[in-house]
């Protein structure tokens, strides 16, 4: 194995968004030696393709999640003003 270095240990990290030429980062050679290390090149298609769909259905349940959130923070607000309006109400009478 060669030597490991800092910028050997990079990888793209599914938890944060997308950035402008994230596409042009080449991962260390840590993350390529293995099970699928020196793949031909319809290997490697196939293995982004795959990496593709694996965080692109990431994002897409991080996005639901994030509705679903937005959603209880509705039902909240309204709850909550909901309350607030009968107290001015019973106040103001």
């Amino acid at each position: 194995f060669p030597e490991l270095e800092d910028k050997d240990l990079y990888t793209t990290d599914v938890n944060e968004p997308h950035q402008l030429r994230d596409g042009s980062k080449v991962e260390g050679w840590i993350w390529r030696i293995g099970k699928y290390g020196n793949p031909s090149p319809e290997e490697q298609a196939q293995m982004s393709l795959d990496v593709q769909w694996f965080r692109a259905r990431a994002d897409m349940e991080r996005w639901q999640e994030e509705v679903e959130i937005l959603a209880q923070e509705f039902r909240r607000s309204i709850k909550g003003f909901t309350k607030m309006r009968d107290v001015w109400t019973s106040l103001a009478q």
